[in-house]
């Protein structure tokens, strides 16, 4: 079932956020209380949308004549292609296969891109040749964990890594001037990275003992990447719910590097709820990540500033966003300065970096959202 959406003054809305999202909230409303959209739906998208007429955010107006801007004042960005991943488990087939590749189209639907993954979990494109690479989990307990890129579209389907290469990959990021996929591996207990093409596997971080348990603790579980001061951070997020999850970072080694040894590894951060997805801001080197976990502290999105050269903390935590329903996922679009989260809950959010308040693009129970990505 649908969750409510407060009804809005659309005439106004429209002026600030434009008529493709007065249309995306709009077909939620109507199809939560079974009523017709002949009359706005349908009758926005015959006449504006297919037009391009989206209000003040195009340049071919809407309800009111294209606003003249000023040489100075650029047009504000279009909203960008928002893809995510739905793990599969809350749908009426919730087998280990049922996981599917989504995009949230302007109409306020979800289009189904690649079906039949097996527990898909981390999502990002390269932008240079658009194509996307997501991780699947594989069967729980197994070591049949992948990882796979597509065309954004959904089709042109590569093997990167064949079931098996890894356990449980998690989170990934990508380093596009080397082309080398950086991934985190949960029961594995390490941070991997490959080329493209799945050559080149390396174990950048090996928190596992021979012939010893996979220790919870020792899972690692989101990363990020700053190419403009080689570092590499990642999550380790502990217990569930046992507030003893942590943040690392490490200098890269070079792309090249035969052993791949990273050095200077440091403990950002301690003591967290259950930290899982990490992004960071090149611009202000400022940390986010997603927390699940038990409230207040979890299931909330986050935010740290660290030093010039990324080795430390030198602000204080920020909660950006708080109740979320077993936060998972995030992206920064810091043109439109705002954060995409998604949750198990089947949400899809959208956070202002400035502001606090979170807004609701996409809301199903029969979905469970895990990694998102936008371009």
């Amino acid at each position: 079932m649908l969750r409510a959406y407060v009804p809005l003054a659309y005439a106004d809305f429209a002026l600030a956020v434009g008529l493709d999202t007065v249309a995306f909230i709009e077909s939620h409303y109507v199809a939560e209380r079974g009523l017709s959209p002949k009359m706005t739906v349908d009758y926005l998208k015959q006449n504006f949308l297919d037009a391009q007429k989206l209000g003040n955010k195009s340049p071919n107006g809407g309800l009111y004549p294209p606003t003249i801007m000023e040489p100075s004042a650029p047009a504000s960005p279009a909203q960008p292609r928002i893809f995510a991943l739905d793990i599969g488990l809350s749908s009426a087939d919730s087998s280990t296969k049922s996981g599917e590749i989504v995009e949230l189209t302007p109409d306020g639907q979800i289009k189904s891109l690649v079906k039949n993954q097996a527990l898909p979990d981390g999502l990002t494109i390269d932008s240079a040749s658009r194509r996307m690479f997501w991780t699947c989990m594989g069967s729980l307990g197994k070591h049949d964990g992948a990882i796979y890129s597509a065309d954004l579209d959904g089709s042109n389907i590569k093997t990167v890594l064949a079931p098996g290469a890894v356990h449980t990959p998690k989170q990934l990021n990508l380093d596009e001037a080397n082309q080398m996929v950086y991934f985190c591996d949960r029961e594995g207990q390490g941070v991997f990275r490959c080329k493209y093409d799945g050559s080149q596997l390396q174990q950048l971080v090996n928190n596992g003992q021979p012939g010893a348990e996979s220790d919870v603790m020792e899972w690692c579980v989101g990363i990020a990447l700053s190419p403009s001061l080689n570092k590499l951070f990642w999550t380790q997020k502990g217990p569930s719910k046992g507030g003893k999850g942590r943040i690392f970072s490490a200098e890269l080694p070079s792309s090249n590097s035969p052993d791949a040894a990273i050095t200077n590894v440091q403990c950002l951060l301690d003591n967290l709820p259950e930290p899982i997805d990490l992004e960071f801001d090149e611009e202000t080197h400022s940390l986010y990540w997603t927390d699940r976990g038990e409230l207040p502290r979890g299931n909330t999105l986050n935010r740290i500033q660290l030093s010039e050269d990324g080795a430390k903390v030198s602000g204080a935590k920020e909660i950006l966003a708080k109740k979320f329903h077993e936060a998972i996922g995030l992206k920064l679009d810091l043109s439109r300065r705002q954060v995409f989260v998604t949750d198990l809950g089947g949400s899809v959010y959208s956070c202002k970096i400035d502001e606090d308040r979170k807004s609701v693009l996409y809301a199903d129970e029969q979905r469970a959202f895990t990694g998102l990505t936008c371009i």
